[in-house]
């Protein structure tokens, strides 16, 4: 009996892995947006994969806990979240809305169009050919959409947001690092209570859509702060947490997985 060889296109099994797994898609397209050359570290994996499980939970129409991932700068949780996400997420579902929010208009007019750069390079249609077409008409920095009717629209702290809702919202970094609004407790209120109450509002489903918030600490009572106090809903709190080399937790980090366990949030 003659045997059918199957023939394996490389590029297609890269396509397929990345769309499996989000963690193999942020190595896949991290040089398409970055010019230095990526550091792998196990935190990276670990938050993939705790993402990719909330979205495979929002796939099957599942309600879930909000995410909050507290880590320091310079760990890549822009580029892994508010830029390379969405992208990632249009490989397997086309239709979804993503209303993304930072600090400053200018900042989040910059993620936007990383995820926009990502979607529209050569590498992603050659590995999802006729997949993603966008819509030439409604291209723009901070809004854009596809033919399928997904589409990523982008505010900042304080910013317009009537009219549009999400099925996943993503907020990064809500205060600016450097700014006095760190010190300020009213900006800090303000800044809560727009991530609270106005992005809060946007969600196409109350109790399926998701939203992530990934901020370094600045104060006790920024947005995080505030969100771990709250009691309404539990939530997924990612944070510095020990490492696979076996080394505990610094002390700074065990006071928070009190506060998190007293506030119903659970640390991961």
């Amino acid at each position: 009996m003659q045997q059918r060889q199957i023939q394996i296109v490389p590029e297609m099994a890269k396509a397929e892995l990345c769309k499996r797994y989000f963690r193999e898609f942020f190595r896949e397209f991290w040089g398409v947006i970055e010019a230095v050359e990526l550091v792998p570290n196990w935190h990276i994996d670990k938050i993939c994969d705790h993402v990719q499980q909330a979205i495979e939970a929002w796939e099957r129409d599942e309600s879930q806990d909000d995410i909050l991932i507290n880590v320091p700068p310079g760990t890549s949780k822009s580029t892994m979240i508010t830029q390379l996400l969405n992208a990632w997420i249009w490989t397997r579902n086309r239709s979804v809305r993503v209303i993304s929010s930072s600090y400053s208009h200018d900042l989040s007019t910059v993620h936007a169009v990383k995820t926009r750069d990502v979607i529209t390079s050569e590498k992603y249609q050659m590995y999802y050919p006729g997949w993603l077409t966008m819509k030439r008409d409604q291209a723009g920095k901070t809004h854009f959409k596809n033919t399928h009717h997904g589409e990523r629209f982008t505010t900042s702290t304080g910013g317009r947001v009537t009219g549009m809702h999400g099925d996943i919202i993503i907020i990064d970094d809500p205060i600016d690092p450097q700014s006095a609004d760190v010190h300020d407790g009213k900006a800090l209120e303000n800044a809560y209570r727009f991530v609270s109450r106005t992005l809060s509002s946007r969600k196409t489903d109350k109790k399926r859509t998701l939203t992530i918030m990934v901020m370094q600490r600045l104060h006790e009572n920024d947005p995080a702060g505030f969100r771990l106090r709250a009691t309404s809903k539990a939530r997924r709190h990612l944070r510095r947490w020990k490492n696979p080399s076996g080394k505990s937790l610094p002390q700074r980090v065990q006071k928070c997985s009190r506060r998190c366990s007293r506030s119903g949030a659970r640390c991961l």
